[in-house]
């Protein structure tokens, strides 16, 4: 059975379903068993565009950079 190819508005369409259900916090594994794209595929997607870095900006308080920073500057610190 032949599969049928995507057009390039269908692609991304699936692409920007997958990205706004990994930056609501969905496993990667599931995003490509909801969209119906190999987890390769999705993962290729995920690293191109940095969607870990964004997801991570989006969810990441003031309080916790500020703590994380000074953590790395300690280190630095540390290190000299």
């Amino acid at each position: 059975m032949a599969t049928a190819r995507l057009t390039k508005k269908e692609l991304e369409n699936k692409k920007q379903m997958a990205y706004l259900l990994y930056m609501s916090g969905e496993d990667q594994k599931i995003i490509a068993d909801l969209i119906n794209v190999s987890e390769n595929t999705l993962s290729k997607w995920a690293n191109a565009d940095k969607w870990k870095s964004k997801r991570s900006a989006a969810t990441i308080t003031r309080d916790e950079l500020i703590n994380k920073t000074l953590l790395l500057i300690s280190e630095m610190l540390e290190q000299a």
